[in-house]
């Protein structure tokens, strides 16, 4: 969703791209958590990726600072630290 984003020329930076995808996801989320309250019954995988995303959400724009977070993605990737 977030490269698809990139059409819109209001979504050019990266950071903007990420942040409204996020923000995409925990609105239809909410959607899907409140139309399963009119319904009688919440699924808890909804609630539980709420609390997820939007902690992802919160933390994802400090990831840049973290040099611990550095040298992971630099090992997952095979990349030399």
């Amino acid at each position: 969703m977030t490269r698809a984003l990139f059409i819109f020329p209001q979504m050019r930076s990266f950071q903007v791209a990420v942040n409204t995808a996020e923000a995409l996801v925990i609105v239809i989320l909410l959607m899907l958590i409140v139309s399963d309250w009119r319904q009688g019954k919440i699924w808890v995988p909804y609630p539980l990726a709420l609390l997820v995303f939007t902690i992802l959400a919160i933390i994802s724009n400090d990831a840049r600072a973290w040099a611990w977070w550095h040298r992971l993605s630099e090992w997952m990737a095979g990349s030399p630290a």
